[in-house]
Formats: C-alpha cells, structure tokens, sequence
C-alpha cells in the first residue's frame, strides 16, 4: 500500500511528507477531521493503527488501536480510559454471549482474558459433569473425602449422643435420606456404603452414557433408577 499526499486511514488525510524519518519509514503530516494535524510513519498509516490525531480515542499517538479485533469470545468495541497503575488503555469490549465487559488491553494482547467471564463459568459447569441437576464431581467427591471433624472415619456416619447410636444417612438430589440408626459403629458404616451403591450405579450410568466430562445431561435423559431416593 502505498502512501501519498490524500491518503486517507479513519479520520486522517496524508497531507505530505516531513523531513523526518523514523525506522527507516518517511514521517507524514496527517490533518485530522477535527482540524488537528499529527505525524505519522508510513508503517503506522499502512497498518491503520492510528485513525485520529486522539480527539475521539484515549488511544494516544503511538500506541496501538484494537478496535474491532477480536480476542477469544470478546471484540473490542472502543477504548474507555487507562489504567494509569498499569499503564494499559482500557477497552469496552462485547462477548460472543451478548455481554458486555472492560477489559485491560494488555490482558486481551496476552490472552489472559477472552470472554466476559461466561466461559469461565462454562468450564466450571462442565467439571461439575451435571446430569439431571446432579454433580457427577460432587459424588466422586464426596466418595473419597471425609470431613476434618468427622468421628467416625465415614461421610454420613454421625454418633447421635442423645440415642447413644451411631446414625447413617446419605445426601441424593438436594435431600438427605435416614439409613437408620445402629448400636455399632460398623454396622452403621456398612449403611452408608450400601446406600452409596446409589452414587456408584449413578456415575457408573453417566461414564457408560455420556463418556467425557463435557457432555450436558437433560434431566429428562436420566433414568428414574438412577434419581430416586432410597
């Protein structure tokens, strides 16, 4: 592309060139719409970083214009300030979802952000393995993990002081459900773990059904054995 006198890039009209050089390139004088003149390299006018002398742009002289690039999920739309503590033009950008967010330039350049957070919480929601209102994750979880203050060495197992009988009952669906009440501590355990034969035929139906972790379950997919309650 070569530049002339009449050039035009945004806002800019090439009026002609300077005695300046920079980088090797010719420096032009450019007249702003607004009646303002800059001057510009001819790399700088070829790649259109810079549409306006700065009367309509917090994008100064010299640093780069990322209107309408696109980063991830995210466009930028217009630039909307500085961070003066990190140095960085602050852009106005719109998501793939419809939402809008700012977002430093230097983090969209980088890649750090990419969308206005729906993707983030895609992701999370896909590692949960939902399957009809059900968190895969949380079950396998809850399988292997016993709380700090636990007593028994058994999630669900609690010693109820005032029956003086140690007490099983298992979570399903937002409920808790009673596997009873028994006199050894055993016995109460071997409940639980027969009634977390409902978690492991669950997550058993959703690996054989589903595979990956990043499928989406409707709840009116999931088998009546593989919700009910014991």
């Amino acid at each position: 592309m070569k530049i002339t006198p009449g050039f035009r890039v945004g806002k800019l009209t090439v009026t002609g060139p300077t005695s300046e050089r920079k980088g090797g390139y010719t420096v032009w004088e450019c007249r702003c719409d607004c009646g303002n003149t800059i001057d510009l390299d001819t790399r700088t006018l070829q790649r259109g970083a810079i549409r306006d002398c700065g009367c309509t742009s917090v994008v100064k002289p010299g640093q780069r214009d990322i209107t309408g690039q696109r980063f991830g999920m995210l466009t930028a739309i217009a630039p909307v300030g500085v961070d003066k503590k990190a140095g960085t033009v602050v852009w106005h950008c719109k998501c793939d979802c419809g939402n809008t967010c700012t977002v430093s330039q230097t983090r969209l350049l980088e890649g750090t952000t990419q969308s206005c957070g729906c993707l983030r919480e895609s992701v999370a929601l896909e590692n949960l393995k939902l399957a009809g209102g059900t968190s895969v994750t949380v079950l396998e979880n809850g399988l292997s993990k016993v709380r700090s203050n636990n007593t028994s060495g058994c999630t669900g197992v609690y010693y109820h002081k005032k029956n003086n009988k140690w007490v099983a009952t298992i979570r399903f669906r937002g409920n808790c459900y009673n596997l009873g009440s028994y006199t050894d501590r055993e016995d109460a355990i071997k409940a639980r773990l027969r009634g977390e034969e409902m978690y492991t035929n669950f997550i058993e139906w959703y690996y054989q059904e589903y595979g990956m972790p990043e499928h989406k379950v409707s709840v009116a997919a999931v088998p009546e054995a593989a919700v009910v309650g014991i």
